[in-house]
């Protein structure tokens, strides 16, 4: 996976939620059945969450053995999509990544936005971290206190007409790639909402309005005056 250096970690949600992160440090996880039967929220729901595998028709052939022998079935269209109970447990926080690429392509055009907000409507607030590396490691103690394996990195976007490979819950399809996800995953998974509280984060976030992330950021080369 090309990498693609993280320059800030954001959370966007309701207003009651991205007060409660800030004031108490609570990270609301939900696991990998509720996004992937979520169906009232499009921009959450993820059907295709939690695969093992995808494969395409060119490259992967599916058999059935009659009379002793091997028999190719035809008449596949699209990828097979391959599900393993053992890759789809855990409980998701998902956070939007402020990349590089985001800034690269804000300089080559300084009439576009860095964050494309209306993409992105999770709630009506934004929670900015300015020591991402901190929010880490309080996210790590408070999971090691709670006895829980944690595992995070960004998202690998990959496209499903052409993607052959495994899956598992740091790759989703483009389709979904605007979301920029850096997702942080708890084990053993709660199959209701698992709220991990890290402590009050005030000293390393900052919330305000969703519609006021763009003015709230500023992007510049580090020779540019500030």
């Amino acid at each position: 996976m090309e990498r693609d250096p993280v320059l800030a970690l954001m959370k966007l949600g309701a207003t009651e939620h991205m007060a409660d992160l800030c004031l108490h440090g609570q990270l609301y996880m939900r696991s990998v059945k509720f996004f992937r039967d979520l169906e009232a929220d499009a921009i959450r729901a993820d059907q295709n969450e939690g695969l093992a595998y995808c494969g395409q028709p060119d490259v992967t052939a599916l058999e059935v053995k009659q009379r002793g022998k091997w028999l190719k079935v035809g008449g596949i269209v699209g990828p097979i999509l391959f599900r393993d109970g053992r890759a789809e447990t855990g409980n998701i926080h998902c956070m939007f990544a402020l990349r590089e690429s985001h800034a690269e392509a804000f300089f080559e055009d300084r009439s576009k936005r860095p964050v494309d907000v209306d993409s992105l409507r999770f709630g009506d607030n934004a929670v900015v971290f300015t020591d991402g590396d901190e929010f880490m490691r309080r996210v790590r103690a408070a999971a090691e206190r709670e006895r829980l394996e944690l595992r995070y990195d960004l998202i690998e976007y990959v496209d499903k007409a052409t993607y052959t490979g495994p899956m598992g819950p740091f790759r989703k399809f483009s389709a979904f790639a605007h979301q920029s996800e850096f997702r942080i995953l708890a084990n053993p998974e709660c199959q209701t909402a698992r709220v991990l509280t890290v402590g009050s984060l005030e000293d390393i976030a900052t919330m305000f309005p969703l519609a006021e992330l763009n003015q709230r950021l500023r992007l510049r080369h580090v020779e540019e005056p500030p």
